[in-house]
């Protein structure tokens, strides 16, 4: 979140708006405290919110470091070919 001061927000004002149609949230100050806080709108907040919560009903995060090919060996030591596993993970998905 961008902190900004009254004077330079007037001189910028168009680069601000810019940042805030974007999504981002600027902290306006005058004299060094803290005035306003200039976010966007609430519909497309929320819209990035819906689709957000649409996107955690079906995503899956996993190991997104470990190389895509060969085998992986997971924490109690035994491995598992990749190819078998994301297989069997997307029939139980379904």
């Amino acid at each position: 979140m961008d902190t900004v001061g009254v004077n330079y927000l007037r001189k910028n004002l168009t680069t601000f708006l810019r940042k805030v149609e974007k999504g981002e949230s600027i902290v306006i100050t005058s004299r060094g405290h803290e005035v306003a806080l200039l976010v966007p709108p609430k519909k497309k907040m929320e819209k990035a919110r819906r689709i957000l919560e649409e996107l955690r009903k079906t995503a899956f995060v996993g190991d997104v470091i470990s190389p895509v090919t060969g085998d992986w060996e997971f924490r109690i030591g035994c491995k598992i070919n990749k190819r078998l596993f994301q297989e069997v993970l997307c029939r139980h998905r379904d």
